[in-house]
């Protein structure tokens, strides 16, 4: 089974994903907005990626949770997750190109990590999240025994993880995990699952689903 690469897409210019060589990936774009975008009706129309209209609701982290139920029976080894406009967010130098997004996709599938994030800037979890605090607060308590940590994030909600990793969690806590970022089209707690993608994927962490 190929390793995917699964891209949360609205309104974002995806004409990107032409110069992916197409054949090494199983590529999956969910659209959270109407109409097949022209820049991948080929692909889609020739059958090279796998394309799904969603509902427009919680942000990129419900579109990861969304593919995770709707595969978690079948899975690859290694799965990476992207906006589908990564290039401001990845690149310590600035705005990245494709080629630079590319070499990060081939590191990762190739290499040895088991997860990691790859946003170019590395938070604490409070920072950039101002009065959602008590959201972070309540789904940690919901999620995971212990007390929240300041523990740290990288920014984008771009990531990497193997296929282990996903299955450490039940999928009672991805159902759990949907039904909290469903309700809105831009809910808080998806701001809070940004910052939680490091434990959601480290065994470190009991979940008490």
């Amino acid at each position: 089974m190929k390793n995917q690469i699964v891209i949360a897409l609205y309104k974002e210019n995806i004409d990107w994903i032409n110069k992916l060589p197409i054949e090494k990936y199983d590529i999956f774009i969910y659209h959270k907005n109407k109409g097949v975008p022209k820049e991948i009706k080929k692909l889609i129309d020739d059958k090279k990626i796998h394309y799904e209209e969603i509902n427009n609701v919680g942000r990129e982290s419900h579109t990861y949770i969304f593919h995770i139920l709707k595969h978690l029976k079948n899975l690859p080894d290694k799965i990476f997750f992207s906006q589908a406009e990564p290039f401001d967010h990845i690149d310590p130098a600035g705005y990245a190109t494709p080629d630079f997004f590319f070499k990060q996709l081939d590191d990762f599938f190739n290499g040895k990590e088991e997860f990691k994030g790859y946003g170019k800037k590395h938070y604490i979890w409070r920072q950039g999240i101002g009065n959602k605090t008590p959201t972070m607060e309540k789904l940690w308590d919901d999620m995971f025994d212990g007390p929240l940590e300041d523990h740290y994030f990288n920014n984008g909600g771009i990531f990497g993880v193997k296929k282990d990793l996903i299955l450490f969690r039940s999928k009672k806590f991805y159902d759990y995990s949907l039904k909290a970022l469903e309700h809105s089209i831009n809910p808080l707690e998806g701001f809070c699952f940004e910052r939680l993608w490091a434990i959601i994927f480290n065994k470190n962490y009991k979940s008490k689903f």
